[in-house]
Parts: C-alpha cells; structure tokens; sequence
C-alpha cells in the first residue's frame, strides 16, 4: 500500500505506526556501521606514516559501503513487499518469484487470509498504518504478520510495529489480534525460513503507547521551536 503522507483522525494529524516508533533507537544499526568504522581504523594503522590521505579514504570507503548495502536491502525489501501484495490480491506476480514460490507454499499450510495491507486506525489513541498481512493460522488464532527479507529474528521495533497494528485492529473488531508472525525470506536465494511467532504481552502494549505519548510531546517541542 503506498506510504500515506498525511492522514487526519479527529480532525488532528495522526502519525503511522513507523513514526511511533522511529523514537526508538537502532543499536543493531549503529554497531554494523561500527564495526566497518573500526575495520576502517585498523586499514589506517596499517598504512601509517605522514600521508593522511589514504586513511581518509579507507573511511570513506568503508561508511560508503555500509551506506550501499543498507540502500539495497532496502530496496529489495520494498520491492518483494510489493510483489507479495500483488500476488496475495491478484494471485499472480510478475517479479520475484523465488520469494512467490515460498509465501504460496506456506499458504497451503492451513493459512486463511483475512485482510492484505489493510488500512487501519486507532481513533482513541490517534494512529494509523499499514500491516502486511492479517491471516488466521492453522489453530483458528488471528496474526498480524510482517514481512522479512532477512534471516535474523525481529528487532524490538518490529515487534512493536506489529503491537501497534494489533491495537487499531482489536479495537475495532471481535476477533482480536494477539500473536504476531515474522515471515522471513533468505535475501539471496528466496528461500521461506521457519516462521516466528510471538504471543503480543501487556508490556509491549504499555510500551508502544507510551512512545505515543512521548511523540505528542515531541510534537508540542516542535510546535514551540518553530514560534521562537
């Protein structure tokens, strides 16, 4: 679904479920680009002597790989997202179809779908957004599933991305949302790998909201600055 720039609820600006929780910090980010900084500083005190110039550009080099890898998996990411859409919706796609053939193999598991990339919100607390899937498992249990191009386990972001998401939905519907599923895909073979799942727990509700409540709080900082 495409990114919604501005999206009002209650007559307010209502942030995405993502801007929520762009206030948490990315650990796992920084300690990647970390760790090329430092093989970066290791390649400088190897090259010694008087001439700087070499040093400057094996940082150089190093952050800039880092920059390249991070855009490509971006990009890969939003494009077998978007090749997951079409195929959920139309039951045919034109492009990545190693990454199809596993998301359909999956499906005939015992996987009901119930809603692709709904568009939902939460008129108490004021947010919106987009989750990749909703599905019934095989159990009869509803999940918001996420989409991973990767083989790692979620990020705590991404758990709370998903909370968000079962929050708009729960509150709006009987049925409720109270697992979530993380499909991940090898990014180079495309290959489905074990699906996660995790029972959704009070404390990541609490946490969630309450980086909701620190977004308002941004916001009126914001407001403020720009008076001055």
């Amino acid at each position: 679904m495409p990114h919604i720039a501005k999206y009002l609820i209650n007559g307010h600006p209502a942030p995405s479920v993502n801007n929520v929780t762009d206030l948490l910090p990315k650990p796992w980010l920084l300690n990647w680009y970390n760790s090329h900084a430092k093989k970066a500083c290791e390649q400088l005190r190897n090259i010694g002597g008087p001439n700087y110039e070499p040093w400057v550009n094996a940082a150089i080099r190093e952050l800039e790989f880092c920059d390249k890898r991070s855009k490509e998996s971006r990009e890969l990411g939003t494009d077998v997202h978007e090749a997951f859409e079409i195929f959920l919706k139309k039951g045919y796609a034109n492009k990545h179809q190693k990454f199809i053939t596993g998301l359909e193999t999956w499906l005939k598991s015992g996987i009901t779908i119930v809603a692709v990339e709904p568009h939902i919100e939460s008129l108490k607390y004021e947010f919106h957004g987009s989750p990749d899937l909703i599905a019934e498992r095989h159990d009869g249990k509803l999940v918001v599933y996420d989409y991973k191009i990767k083989e790692r386990p979620p990020d705590f972001k991404t758990i709370l991305n998903e909370t968000g998401y079962a929050i708009c939905w729960n509150e709006t519907h009987t049925e409720r949302i109270e697992v979530i599923g993380i499909l991940r895909f090898h990014p180079e073979t495309g290959k489905m790998l074990t699906p996660l799942y995790y029972d959704i727990k009070q404390e990541w509700i609490d946490a969630f909201l309450l980086l909701r409540e620190t977004l308002k709080v941004a916001k009126v900082g914001e407001k403020w600055g720009r008076q001055k």
